[in-house]
């Protein structure tokens, strides 16, 4: 009988939660959907060095790079829900990094457009690429233009298709396949030589995708998912104020509805009637008529305008940050 004592009380008691170290991204967002910050805080450590990483070789300038990140993070926090865990969740947050990058675009880097097709002179093609070949990725998006290095990045590094890279950039596909295509011979040249006819090497994508997708951690990994952390903190403590003043707000404006109408008029009529009705129907009991004339001057009645305002007022403002701890809760 003890032991199923025992086995009951252990059904009851809830199974302790997992390290968050220890659960899958899909399952950090899952509960990062519930509002749950630490979760997401977890997954800024993972991926806030790769991020960052991805936004360099768009060609972010090293001074705007913690700044992006941290904006593309409260932005995938702001939109966790359209995560479905479909793909990696990494890839997820290079395409709404490669999003941000371009709508800065002007301001990060100027004039030069978007995308851009230099005709270059003809020599002999490539020969196929072969992993002994090796490319450090970071120094071949040095001789890039930065449209070029923003065609890889859309294509390689955010897994995104031609077609939605070009409606990205709003060049015409076919502009946006030409840009690419010479981003891929560029990449592969030396300095000093010519850029050869276009000839297809999915070997050589193929290991641009694997740069793109290895990102070592940054040594400074854990600050870095700290100020994320407190980002989504300030901006949480912002928008409850926020939900509070609007509530207020929405308040103060059904009170001057209320104001302008007669509504306040017929209540004291009604309260007024309701004390006398009341007081008659005690005339015959003394002691119920002392105990009504007794409470009728403790509270009075009719009740004051000044008594209604300051009551509703009360409510006004107890509801309005009663609604905003209620969504700080779900």
């Amino acid at each position: 009988m003890g032991g199923s004592t025992e086995d009951h009380s252990a059904r009851r008691s809830p199974a302790p939660r997992k390290p968050l170290s220890g659960l899958h991204d899909v399952e950090l967002a899952k509960l990062a959907m519930g509002a749950d910050r630490a979760a997401f805080g977890e997954l800024a450590r993972r991926h806030g060095s790769g991020l960052r990483q991805y936004l360099k070789r768009l060609g972010a300038a090293q001074t705007a790079v913690d700044a992006l990140a941290l904006e593309v993070f409260s932005e995938a926090f702001d939109r966790i829900a359209d995560f479905r865990g479909e793909g990696l969740f990494a890839i997820w947050l290079r395409r709404l990094a490669a999003q941000l990058f371009v709508r800065r675009w002007r301001k990060l880097i100027g004039t030069e457009p978007l995308t851009g097709v230099v005709e270059g002179g003809e020599a002999a093609a490539l020969a196929p690429w072969t992993e002994k070949d090796r490319l450090d990725l970071d120094v071949g998006l040095q001789r890039l233009t930065p449209g070029e290095r923003l065609n890889l990045g859309l294509i390689y590094g955010a897994h995104l298709s031609a077609v939605e890279a070009a409606e990205l950039t709003g060049d015409s596909p076919s502009d946006f396949r030409l840009g690419l295509r010479r981003a891929l011979v560029e990449i592969r040249l030396s300095p000093d030589q010519s850029p050869p006819p276009f000839a297809p090497d999915p070997a050589f994508e193929a290991y641009l995708v694997r740069q793109y997708d290895e990102a070592g951690a940054a040594p400074d990994a854990a600050a870095f998912a700290e100020a994320v952390a407190d980002r989504l903190h300030r901006g949480w403590t912002l928008r409850r104020w926020l939900i509070g003043a609007l509530g207020v707000a929405g308040g103060v404006i059904a009170l001057a509805q209320v104001a302008g109408s007669n509504v306040l008029e017929r209540g004291a009529a009604i309260s007024h009637a309701s004390v006398t009705v009341a007081a008659r129907s005690v005339s015959t009991a003394p002691a119920l008529a002392s105990l009504t004339a007794r409470l009728v001057g403790l509270v009075g009645a009719p009740f004051a305008l000044e008594a209604f305002w300051a009551v509703v007022a009360l409510l006004v403002l107890s509801g309005g940050f009663l609604i905003a701890r209620l969504i700080e809760e779900i």
